[in-house]
């Protein structure tokens, strides 16, 4: 407000002060609106829609390409189970491919017209779009896949040989793309011809759900996610390319998964050799975490305990060894903080001495069934699981006495005790003065379990049954032995029913609505 000299009246400033707000400090305010209002906003003036779409701040923002859910949102789902030969599904299946043209001809009309700075894309490649798809990837590349940061792909059988060789000579062109995500939807067997090679120098983070038979030269790569052919075959491109095999000096964190099929008991076979896996795991020496879903065999363990030096977590589901002294190596990994092994395949069935003494990181053990003869474990470990049977529960109710004043949280798995209770566990579960988190699976237990436990145990905030026998009466009287009991969980995954209780002295009602909400990805999206 300002005061004219002239009449003495008040004149109004007329400044937009918005407008001098530096482009930061809108992208601080615009993170916090809805998707709907930053459309809104972009409408405003043009400097907020070059900031909004046009800028960095854009990688808020997915583009999702998905022609498949306009086609079917506007028909019916019982088409689908029509008769082929049926004049009805004839004719839904002339509208739906119209309708997926003028889907895919909205798409390549947006890009073309559009200023917009497309940072992540998801792109879903199916039969709906199999036929437009030359055109519509000649629109999309490189006008949008220049500055992509991410790449979402989702592609079915038979457009794999018309995808992966357009993917694989676009990919080196991304010059900022740093995350890419390859699914592959197979319903039925299929045939891939040849290996291909995916290369980039910007790529640090790579997903791949499928079982294509591809291999990857990416010298920036941190994160790794899939079935271990992938990033073994990388090695064996060398005949191909005459390059020498790619190194993984960069590689933190490898997550070998098992890829679900859609069909029969087999999936396409890409054999790699043992001593090309060794080789492979020899260049990731900074490794930090490693998962493996599949099995993995004595050869290539030891390669990781040798190599893998900075490894601080170590998950493995199943690990096939020719005998025990194989796990030696494990003293090695000096920086673990957590190990988990579910399950060791072996004929030897020799007693085990275990000292991870010399890790003094080390928080979490997880170790499998085995013929354990002695456990020696730092003070900082605090977090212990262990597979018991009725041959081995006397030597881990041992080692559980000798480690009870550190352990806050205990996993028991239960094996072959033949629906005979586990009761010298039970007893020794009261000794165990620092307990708050108890997970029980696979045992069986009736309505006396719990009065087995002499003493209180006090400190116990969570206990969790997994694939667990419960009687009916259980749970009686629960509560004198464990008086401060929070949370209390029955889980069947056998069968997929899962029922969850929570206990609170206080009323746990009211905090439901909050538990309940979770926050949502930072990334939105707007599809076409």
């Amino acid at each position: 407000m300002s005061v004219d000299p002239e009449n003495g009246a008040d004149a109004r400033d007329e400044t937009n002060y918005i407008d001098k707000l530096p482009a930061e400090v809108l992208c601080m305010i615009f993170d916090l609106l809805d998707l709907d209002t930053i459309k809104n906003a972009s409408r405003t003036s043009q400097r907020w829609y070059n900031i909004i779409f046009t800028s960095q701040y854009a990688a808020r923002f997915v583009l999702n390409f998905d022609v498949t859910s306009k086609v079917l949102a506007a028909y019916p789902i019982c088409v689908e189970y029509l008769g082929r030969s049926s004049k009805l599904h004839k004719v839904y299946k002339l509208q739906r491919k119209v309708k997926a043209q003028e889907a895919i001809k909205d798409v390549m009309d947006m890009i073309t017209h559009s200023k917009w700075c497309v940072r992540n894309l998801t792109y879903r490649v199916d039969r709906y779009s199999s036929d437009d798809f030359p055109a519509l990837w000649k629109t999309i590349h490189p006008k949008i896949t220049a500055n992509l940061v991410s790449l979402d792909l989702s592609l079915t059988t038979f457009l794999t040989q018309r995808v992966l060789p357009v993917l694989a000579a676009a990919l080196p062109l991304m010059q900022q793309l740093g995350t890419l995500n390859l699914r592959h939807v197979a319903r039925e067997p299929f045939v891939q011809d040849g290996l291909i090679i995916l290369r980039s120098s910007s790529v640090e983070n790579v997903t791949f759900a499928s079982i294509l038979n591809i291999g990857i030269e990416m010298p920036l790569l941190r994160t790794f996610t899939g079935e271990s052919n992938v990033l073994f075959q990388s090695g064996s491109c060398t005949a191909e390319s005459q390059m020498q095999p790619v190194a993984f000096d960069n590689l933190k964190h490898l997550y070998i998964v098992k890829v679900k099929q859609r069909w029969g008991p087999t999936k396409p076979n890409h054999n790699v050799s043992i001593p090309l896996q060794v080789s492979m795991i020899l260049q990731m020496k900074n490794l930090e975490t490693i998962k493996w879903e599949e099995v993995l065999i004595d050869e290539v363990f030891r390669a990781i305990c040798e190599t893998c030096l900075k490894l601080k977590h170590l998950w493995i589901e199943k690990l096939e060894i020719s005998n025990v002294r194989v796990l030696d190596p494990l003293s090695k990994l000096v920086d673990l903080h957590d190990l988990k092994i579910e399950e060791i395949d072996t004929k030897d069935q020799s007693p085990l001495a275990l000292d991870f003494s010399n890790q003094t990181k080390l928080q979490q053990v997880v170790l499998p069934h085995m013929n354990i003869d002695s456990l020696v474990l730092r003070k900082s470990m605090n977090t212990l699981g262990f597979t018991v049977s009725s041959k081995t529960h006397e030597t881990m109710a041992q080692i559980l006495r000798d480690y009870r004043m550190q352990v806050t949280e205990l996993t028991l798995n239960f094996i072959n005790f033949d629906a005979h209770e586990p009761t010298e566990m039970m007893k020794v579960l009261s000794i165990m003065h620092n307990l708050e988190v108890l997970r029980l699976r696979r045992g069986c237990f009736c309505e006396l379990s719990f009065f087995l436990i002499p003493a209180p145990m006090d400190r116990l905030r969570e206990m969790h049954f997994e694939d667990c026998c419960l009687y009916r009466a259980t749970f009686s009287g629960y509560q004198d032995k464990f008086p401060n009991l929070e949370v209390l969980t029955r889980e069947n995954k056998d069968s997929d029913d899962e029922d969850a209780e929570n206990y609170d002295d206080e009323s746990s009602s009211n905090d439901e609505s909050e538990n309940e909400v979770e926050e949502s990805d930072s990334e939105e999206e707007y599809g076409y």
